[in-house]
């Protein structure tokens, strides 16, 4: 009779933990489902948003900022040219680039033979102070341009005004009609993926307390 009884009993908590071991594996599965159907609504708001962008995009505000910002970005580019061409004729702008290409000359030779830190240091300083001056030169020279001076101040301008219109973009996103539905629905299923992994844990906590 004991012995009929002793194997009633572990019958029994054998039934119990492999009850608790589907419970865990049906939860862990509700998680990944759940997991799923979130990607699934994330992925559906972002392609109605690109595709509002693109509709956005081809208005008239800011293909003409775009056209406008090109033909100063060329603009720049033409003054930077001619600025170079002026500056590789003068000595001091010559001799400056001739201290860089020294100073780097100098700094790399110094890293393949495996110098003492301390000169690799100096070098490395030596050869970012000589670009820094021909970086300057350049900069001045470009800024003292007219020409120059006029097409960075307006890429600067388009720069700013590309920015403010996908500041209004992003505003007027958040508010669209549109998209409604399809943010509650992201909601929806971020709050279904938190209380599915509530539900695995719990189940996870059931199963340790049964196989105790």
């Amino acid at each position: 009779m004991a012995v009929v009884i002793c194997v009633l009993a572990f019958s029994a908590s054998t039934l119990v933990l492999a009850q608790q071991s589907t419970a865990v594996q049906d939860a862990a599965k509700k998680v990944v489902e759940a997991k799923k159907e979130l990607v699934k609504a994330e992925t559906a708001l972002k392609a109605s948003v690109a595709k509002l962008r693109v509709e956005f995009q081809k208005g008239e505000d800011w293909t003409k900022v775009q056209a406008d910002l090109k033909e100063a970005q060329q603009d720049l580019e033409a003054a930077r040219k001619a600025v170079a061409e002026s500056l590789q004729a003068k000595p001091e702008y010559q001799k400056a680039v001739a201290d860089k290409k020294k100073a780097d000359a100098e700094k790399d030779a110094l890293r393949m033979s495996d110098a003492a830190p301390e000169k690799m240091l100096d070098a490395a300083t030596k050869a970012l102070a000589a670009t820094a001056a021909v970086t300057k030169m350049e900069i001045d020279a470009l800024e003292a341009d007219p020409k120059g001076s006029e097409a960075k101040k307006k890429v600067a301008e388009g720069m700013a005004a590309l920015a403010e219109l996908q500041k209004a973009f992003d505003e007027s996103v958040k508010t669209n009609p549109e998209l409604e539905t399809q943010r509650a629905a992201v909601e929806t299923a971020k709050q279904a993926v938190v209380q599915a992994v509530k539900d695995l844990a719990e189940a996870r906590k059931q199963a340790s307390s049964s196989s105790r």
